[in-house]
């Protein structure tokens, strides 16, 4: 019996760092290795953060699939006490410096909020009704 060693054919995703197989990788005939820049799992979670930013009911329900990962994270709960008194930095808040789906779950375990309260702060923002204070770093 004959074995033929076959090399494998590696790419590093842009987005996550990861050294993936090519056919982790969509085509882009744009690029010179006719692979696009960023795997298919970073890709999915960049359309469904466009998604979110439009409303969409699929992003929800994939942040929920994926927060519920989490052992000691709350999906539901709403105690309005709890988030007007939660002073929350705006260096914390989820999307502002990474991407949301790796921040989210700091965050929530941070501030011990549920998913449902953290809606609940965005739409009070995005309402003008509440304002998450700047954090001086000097300080």
């Amino acid at each position: 019996m004959i074995f033929k060693l076959i090399h494998i054919k590696t790419k590093k995703c842009n987005s996550c760092g990861r050294e993936l197989p090519i056919n982790q990788f969509s085509e882009n005939k744009n690029n010179k290795d006719k692979l696009s820049y960023y795997c298919k799992d970073c890709t999915k979670k960049q359309k469904n953060l466009y998604f979110y930013n439009q409303g969409n009911e699929y992003y929800e329900k994939a942040v929920i699939e994926e927060l519920q990962k989490y052992d000691d994270i709350k999906i539901d709960g709403l105690d309005y006490d709890k988030v007007l008194n939660t002073r929350i930095t705006l260096i914390d808040f989820p999307g502002i410096l990474n991407n949301l789906l790796y921040d989210l779950p700091i965050f929530l375990k941070k501030y011990d909020l549920s998913f449902e309260e953290y809606k609940f702060i965005v739409q009070q923002c995005k309402e003008n009704k509440l304002w998450i204070e700047s954090k001086d770093l000097n300080s």
